[in-house]
């Protein structure tokens, strides 16, 4: 009878985005993110520990965000990727499967003025990603391309 292991590394691109999700390495989780589609990172960048916040949903499957641009008098911007639950064949070899999903650009706008925070407070953009998930052993090395699949 065959054993289910669950993933835990991601690879995911679309819209000129690129994420590469590490959940279980040896020194906490990371996450690698490149792309120019995410206000203030036309470059790479990497997130690891308590800047990673994972919220498990049991309707929509695990939520991972990072927060990819703050200031301290306008606002913020945070990327939130729902990581959909996912059965990988125990291996050997290395199971993998090709997923699809969502991230969400959250724009958090912020000000000091008091008159200038009515109305909506955080608008959205939605990013569809497509890629594979994987469970590698937790002393792999990072990835830190996220754009190779």
């Amino acid at each position: 009878m065959n054993e289910f292991v669950f993933p835990n590394y991601y690879v995911l691109n679309g819209e000129g985005v690129s994420v590469s999700y590490y959940s279980a390495h040896v020194f906490g989780p990371w996450l690698t993110l490149t792309g120019a589609q995410l206000l203030g990172f036309s470059h790479q960048s990497t997130f690891h520990g308590d800047e990673i916040r994972v919220t498990d949903n049991g309707d929509l499957g695990r939520l991972v965000s990072v927060t990819t641009f703050r200031t301290i008098d306008s606002g913020s911007v945070s990327l939130s990727i729902l990581i959909p639950p996912v059965n990988l064949f125990k291996g050997p070899p290395i199971s993998r499967e090709s997923i699809s999903t969502y991230g969400i650009n959250a724009h958090h706008r912020f000000t000091v003025i008091q008159e200038f925070m009515e109305g909506q407070l955080t608008t959205y953009d939605s990013i569809q990603l497509v890629g594979t998930a994987s469970s590698v052993s937790p002393s792999a090395p990072v990835a830190v391309d996220a754009g190779n699949n």
